[in-house]
């Protein structure tokens, strides 16, 4: 009789257990969504040639990364999330100082290195504008999952705008792609995620 009473009472105590540990699993810093596409994506090293300014992600490895992609013709995507940005720099005050904040243009063909230098300081003066080859943007696009594709457009007077996909990557002091934030974010939780790597 004491078994048969054993017996469930143990069976609940490893449902109990293992509802538990799915809880605290569930609530980890691992299962944030922003750091779950981060560990989907490669990430990684890229070099851009564009213009003078010769640039290699290792080249600043031992600070934080803010990097985003567009481009200056954009009507609303990019500099509403510049302005993002730019908030958010403001909310992190003097630890913005310590941060590379990246512009990698979607439309090298538009977007000379002065167009990216007349262009950026407009939202913050530390924003680093990086043009490159066809090939180096297809591969550090490739490496961080940024879509972009050329359309056809009668309302631009050179003929084309770029589709592309809109977010916010945070790289750490190791050149880690750590979170990959959604382009509706608020500048406040931008800012809380820098922290969380500075």
């Amino acid at each position: 009789m004491k078994l048969k009473l054993l017996i469930p009472i143990l069976l609940l105590a490893i449902l109990f257990a293992g509802v538990w540990s799915g809880l605290e699993i569930y609530n980890s810093d691992d299962q944030d969504p922003s750091k779950l596409k981060a560990a989907f994506l490669t990430g990684g090293d890229f070099k851009m040639t564009g213009g003078e300014t010769k640039f290699e992600l290792s080249d600043v490895k031992g600070k934080v990364v803010l990097l985003y992609f567009g481009f200056t013709s954009c009507p609303d995507v990019c500099p509403t999330g510049l302005s993002v940005i730019k908030s958010a720099l403001r909310k992190l005050g003097d630890q913005a100082d310590d941060i590379n904040v990246l512009f990698i243009t979607l439309d090298p063909e538009r977007d000379t290195e002065q167009r990216l230098n007349e262009y950026l300081p407009f939202f913050d003066a530390r924003i680093i504008g990086l043009n490159g080859t066809a090939s180096e943007l297809a591969a550090v696009a490739k490496q961080y999952g940024v879509y972009y594709k050329k359309v056809n457009s009668e309302e631009s007077s050179t003929g084309y705008t770029v589709d592309h996909s809109a977010n916010f990557f945070v790289i750490d002091q190791d050149g880690v792609l750590t979170y990959v934030l959604d382009h509706n974010v608020s500048s406040k939780t931008l800012a809380e995620m820098i922290r969380k790597v500075h």
